[in-house]
């Protein structure tokens, strides 16, 4: 029995994972607002000279490398908000509320969330890298070690827009995912500076900015570009939002289970 366990669970996330990977590179949300978006707002902005008027970004930062940041953590945020959602947390929420007192479900349910969990932050790094590459094409110049860290600290500061995904998706119908969650990744990223750096904006929405999550992860490449050590205060507020929607996804499961008898 002992041996046997870890094995067992193994398998049971691995055979959702696969299923997950592969339904999820071909959807065209994920493909649209993960990667094609991104990019073509870089592309727009930066290797068409849009936008070179603005001349230096905030930190010293060349207009090209600020936005290849900015659309780095635009891409790692909405593939693993969107990967983590669904579309398969809609079928796990069936499997978990319409079985009553059906352990197998609830297990399958917490497998598929599992593999949805690790399937988001696997393909976090297709547009981390993807936005590297458009940036070394637009002539972005960067040390080895500081593409490292910058690909590195995004794909873990994404960590809470995978555990927002797990939280919304079972709560949305597929027509309601379609447009809520492009809506809310939209928002965060407006909000968060991300299209526009937050020096230019208001008081107001200078510090409504600086408490969303959005900022907070790409503050953590555009420091790390800068040559600057990371803010402790960019990881603890993405560690605070990790940690905070975390609980909410258990206490709703543990809810769910006593609902259902699981």
């Amino acid at each position: 029995m002992g041996p046997d366990q870890p094995v067992a669970s193994v398998v049971r996330i691995a055979t959702p994972l696969r299923l997950e990977i592969s339904r999820t590179i071909r959807a065209p949300r994920f493909l649209f607002f993960a990667v094609g978006l991104p990019l073509a707002v870089y592309i727009a902005y930066s290797l068409t000279g849009i936008g070179s008027s603005t001349g230096a970004a905030p930190d010293g930062l060349s207009w090209r490398v600020w936005l290849m940041v900015s659309m780095a953590a635009f891409g790692a945020m909405s593939a693993t908000t969107l990967i983590a959602a669904g579309p398969s947390s809609i079928h796990a929420h069936g499997q978990r509320t319409g079985a009553r007192g059906n352990a197998r479900a609830g297990a399958a349910a917490s497998a598929s969330a599992k593999a949805r969990l690790v399937t988001a932050m696997v393909l976090a790094l297709p547009p981390l890298v993807l936005l590297g590459v458009a940036g070394a094409v637009a002539g972005v110049r960067l040390p080895p070690a500081e593409w490292v860290a910058l690909i590195v600290l995004l794909w873990l500061g994404a960590v809470p827009f995978a555990v927002l995904g797990l939280l919304l998706g079972p709560v949305l119908d597929a027509d309601a995912a379609d447009v809520v969650l492009p809506g809310i990744l939209v928002v965060l990223a407006v909000l968060g500076g991300l299209f526009q750096p937050v020096e230019t904006f208001p008081s107001t929405l200078a510090a409504i900015a600086r408490v969303v999550p959005s900022y907070h992860l790409a503050d953590l490449g555009w420091t790390a570009i800068a040559g600057r050590t990371v803010d402790p205060v960019d990881v603890l507020v993405l560690a605070g939002y990790a940690l905070l929607i975390g609980a909410l996804v258990l206490w709703r499961t543990w809810s769910e289970d006593r609902q259902v008898g699981v």
